[in-house]
Order: C-alpha cells, then structure tokens, then sequence
C-alpha cells in the first residue's frame, strides 16, 4: 500500500567534518515562516550600485554625514551613490576599521588597530600622540593691551650644549638631538633626515606647534591651540609676549594628548559624549567630551577582573562591552569627574571570551560574536540582556573549532523582518549566515568566474533605507535588496540538501511521483539524489516550476536517500516541500 511522504524545504546545517560535503544544507536561501507555511526562500541579490572605489584590500564601510565612507587599500573615499572622491589617505597596516561619529556628526572617528582617525566633513587627520591637545594657563598675568605671542619651544641656540633626545625649534620645524654636543651658528632648516649642526647630530621630528590668546581685562584667559604639532616626545615650553608697562607675565604649560599608542582591537564606541577604543592590555580609553581629536593620557579604565588580553569592544544598552580572550566585562558610566567616566559592573562579567574581534558585530538589542571559554571550544553568542545565549550548533562549532579564525569579517543585515548574522571565514572560503530569531544557519555564497565562493561583500553598511556591501578585492559596492534575484558576478546558486531520509524503515522503497511544492514562477529546478550516503548524485532532472503540476515520475527505488534541489533561474524562488508517493517493498 502506498503513502505520501511530504518533505520540507527547511533544513539545518550538517556538517559531519570540516567540509560541507555530506550532510543536509541551505545554501542562498533562509527559512521564513508565512502564515504558519514555511517557505525556503531565496536570498536578496548583491547587484551594481554604480560605485567601484578599484581594486584593493577592503578595510570598511560607513554612513556618515548622508554619504557613504569606505577604506581600500589605506585610501579612504566618500560617495553619494553620484559622485565618488578620494578624502585622504591613511598609513600603516591594512587591518580593518571600526568606525562611531559623535552628537550630530561633528566627527567621524574611526581606527584600525595602529593609528586612529577623525573626519568632520572637510578634514580628514591622523590622532596623534606627539601633538599637543591641552593647555593649562598658571598665570594670567596683568596689563595686557592686546593678545600676546604665544610660542612653543625651546628655541634653537647657537653655540649650545645639547644633550640626546632634547627637542629644539626653529621656524616651522621641531628637531631631535640624537647626538650630544654643541650646536653651530647656522640655524637648521631641513624638513627630513638628520644632519650635523656643529658638533651635535639633529633629526627633523616634525611640525612645530602653535597657538594664539586670548585677552579679557589685560588677563591672558585662554590659549588656543592652531597646530597641535608633530614629533615631540615630551611637552614643549611655552613662552607668552611680555605685557607693556608694570603688568606682570604671563605663564603656561601643555599636555600633550593621550591617544593609545599601544595596539587597539577591534571596535570602538560612542557613549555619553566619549568615543571610546580599547587596547590588547585591557585598557578601555575615552576621549574628551565630544571631540575625539582630544584624549588625556589618564582618561583610561582596565579590564582586569581577567589576566587575559583585550580582544574587542562593543555598545550595549547602556553598557560598553569589553571582550578579552576568555572573559567579558560590562563597564556604565559612573560620571566620574576625573579619569575614566567608566566603572565596572561586577555582577555581569562572563566567563566566555571573544576568539577574533572582527567576528563582534552589535546587532538591534543585542551583541552577537564567536566565542570561546578558558578551557572550552568555540561557540556563537548572542547577548539576551547581558545573559549570553547560544546560537550555534554541533556542526557550525565543529568548523569554527577547526577554522585558524586568523581573517575573519561580520556583519548584520536585515531583511523583511530578518536579522542575520553574516560570518565570512576567508581562510576557510566560508559565509556562514545564522537567522537570529530561529537560529537556523544556513551558507551564502557568491558565483564568481564559474566558481562558488565566498559570500562577496564582507562589510555592511545601511544607506537611504537600502543595504550596501563592499567586495573583500575589487572595491565594488553593492547593493542588497530582496527585490534583486541575482548578483552583479554571476547568478545566485539557490541550493537545498535534505539528510538522508528512509521513512522509518531501511527495506527498499519505490517512489512513483515526486512534486514539488512552492511558488508558481518562470523557473527551472534541478533534482538529483544520492543513495549511497552523499558519495555518488544521480543526473539532474527538470521540474518546470510554472507548470501546473510541477512533477516527475519514474523515480526509481531506494533504501535511504538524499535529494538535492538546484536553481540558477533570475527569479525570486520560494520553496515549501516535496511530495513523493512511497510504495514499499518487501525486503
């Protein structure tokens, strides 16, 4: 007698090994549930946005100010989907950016692991530290008729003694003494390199600081800093004109500012006014109010409930999240009037760690990143409040445990209700994308030059309610819409893999009709199977999706088989089941 035998569409991630060659699999489509019928729906299609920033190592993407920001190849460029220009350029590593901006987008701020950033719209500079960024006025003074001179030294001599590593200026230039001795009557001029001056050894440092003052009431009431300077290893002096008649001087000194030189990881924040980064030795830094060009070399708190390193940094709530290598704290603003604003929140530490920082994305009401505990493996969490929750499974731990995790991207994307969690391993060549409501994974891939590959587009970022991505390599930005059925290198390879299925029985069993169930459109899907556990497929056979009834017949017998159904079709597929009928055998 025989039976029909419906199959869904929906299926988990199997992976009994470190590939993804046997086992079940949704690869370019997500489950969705419409009315209680659950569909597998097509993934949105990354397409030409008309924006090519050229070829390059991909380091981010961000809105900011109306306009979209991206870094290749240490090159940072701003479009409006119109006009492309290049804003400046950046040094050191290729390493990815983490990118904030402050109240009402006074200021991007972004950083890289080695050198830090600020952009308001129009300038485009480094955050140094061996610039000056505060200046403190001892004394005022009296009888100033109008604003003095302001200069920063100590100013070359000629016929002095210097000792190494003190810092002389002259003109528009800073200069170190790298070998001791005494100074010519020749003032230097250079711009680079190193060059005797009498008996001493001088290397040019950088740019000479300067500023102008402000008078009220002949009192000297505040210096302004117009070139913070480049080069100094320790503040420099500063000397104010001399007032007129029987005023008395008046005296300054100077800070210089306190960004981290020391190597940051991933992520940064901006939070009650501060934007803040955090550094491999667990050490959480701010900036001054609003002004991430600005940091006090005090303004730090440390992650220390841990001896592990600093991992990563992130928003939550009204929480920064700091991640070390088998730890995570919670820090709140305490308002403390000096050094840090932050306190540690002792209550909420966990006792799970970050693997890599850039797999860390903050995601609507919550925080999702890879993993991994003191003496445990590598797992997905995902922040319910500040109780971690775990989203992955056997099979998506079994590749993460196996991954080096060395090159690592994420990102959030939000698709008709959907929030995913992209994770691209590019060592691994793998897009492993979970749906955090039901934390069903799936895989994404993208077809480029006949072969699947990784998912193209590594950074995200949201633009005029649309969704765009930058490519890992060729520096082009895509757009991503479920309006979209294609991409822009090759056609979506919409593939579903069932497990193996006997109906409860391991006797052969003969199948006369085989339909699929979904959508009526102008498509074709491809049907193999596989009976001797994912070793050998069968050919390929056509289904005719806007056919009436979209079925085969003759499907032969098996005892437990796989199918896979395969589509390449531009059309926005959506499948709900396949319907066999079973006529069992007797052996």
């Amino acid at each position: 007698m025989s039976e029909t035998l419906r199959l869904p569409m929906n299926y988990g991630i199997e992976f009994r090994n470190d590939t993804t060659d046997k086992g079940s699999k949704m690869v370019n489509c997500y489950a969705e549930d419409y009315n209680g019928t659950i569909y597998a729906k097509k993934r949105p299609g990354y397409t030409s946005s008309g924006v090519d920033f050229g070829s390059g190592i991909a380091q981010g993407l961000y809105t900011y100010a109306n306009k979209i920001y991206a870094v290749l190849n240490n090159t940072l460029y701003r479009t409006d989907l119109t006009t492309t220009t290049t804003v400046g350029t950046l040094t050191g590593t290729t390493d990815p950016c983490s990118f904030t901006n402050t109240l009402n987008d006074g200021y991007m701020f972004f950083q890289k692991g080695d050198y830090g950033y600020t952009y308001n719209g129009t300038t485009l500079a480094r955050v140094r530290s061996d610039g000056v960024a505060f200046i403190n006025i001892t004394a005022g003074g009296t009888g100033y008729a109008s604003a003095p001179t302001v200069t920063f030294g100590p100013e070359w001599a000629a016929s002095t003694a210097y000792n190494v590593n003190d810092q002389i200026a002259y003109g528009a230039n800073l200069y170190t003494v790298t070998v001791a001795g005494t100074t010519s009557t020749v003032a230097p001029t250079f711009t680079s390199g190193s060059q005797t001056d009498g008996t001493a050894t001088l290397t040019y440092a950088g740019e000479r600081a300067t500023g102008s003052s402000t008078i009220s009431g002949g009192i000297v009431v505040e210096i302004v800093i117009t070139n913070p300077g480049t080069g100094y290893l320790n503040p420099p002096t500063i000397t104010i004109g001399a007032p007129g008649g029987s005023g008395t001087q008046a005296y300054a000194d100077c800070t210089l500012n306190g960004f981290p030189s020391g190597s940051m990881v991933p992520g940064t924040a901006y939070f009650d006014t501060y934007v803040f980064v955090m550094t491999e030795d667990g050490k959480i830094w701010n900036s001054q109010p609003n002004d991430p060009t600005k940091w006090d070399a005090l303004d730090f708190i440390t992650a220390e409930a841990e001896p592990d390193k600093g991992v990563a940094l992130a928003k939550h709530f009204n929480y920064l999240v700091a991640f070390g290598q088998w730890s995570t704290e919670f820090f709140y603003d305490a308002g403390n009037a000096t050094g840090s604003p932050l306190l540690p929140n002792q209550t909420m530490r966990i006792e799970f760690g970050c693997a890599n920082g850039d797999s860390v994305v903050e995601m609507q009401q919550t925080v999702v990143w890879v993993a991994v505990g003191r003496n445990t493996g590598r797992t997905v969490l995902m922040l319910d409040g500040t109780r971690p929750v775990q989203i992955s499974d056997v099979s998506v731990e079994r590749i993460l445990n196996q991954s080096n995790l060395e090159n690592v991207r994420s990102y959030s994307l939000k698709i008709s209700g959907h929030y995913f969690y992209v994770l691209n391993l590019l060592d691994d060549d793998l897009t492993l994308v979970c749906d955090i409501k039901s934390k069903q994974w799936c895989i994404w891939t993208s077809y480029v030059n006949g072969q699947e590959t990784i998912l193209d587009g590594v950074f995200y970022t949201s633009y005029k309610n649309e969704g765009y991505a930058l490519d890992n390599i060729d520096g082009k930005l895509y757009n991503i819409s479920e309006h979209n059925y294609t991409d822009e290198v090759g056609p979506i390879q919409y593939r579903i893999r069932t497990p193996l299925i006997d109906a409860n029985s391991t006797k052969r069993k003969f199948i006369g009709r085989l339909e699929i169930v979904g959508d009526k459109i102008g498509a074709t899907l491809r049907i193999r199977h596989t009976d001797d556990d994912y070793n050998n497929w069968s050919q390929y056979r056509n289904v005719d999706l806007n056919a009436t009834r979209s079925v085969l017949y003759q499907n032969g017998n098996f005892r437990r088989r796989a199918y896979e159904y395969f589509c390449t079709d531009n059309q926005p597929l959506r499948l709900q089941a396949c319907e066999m009928d079973l006529e069992p055998g007797t052996a």
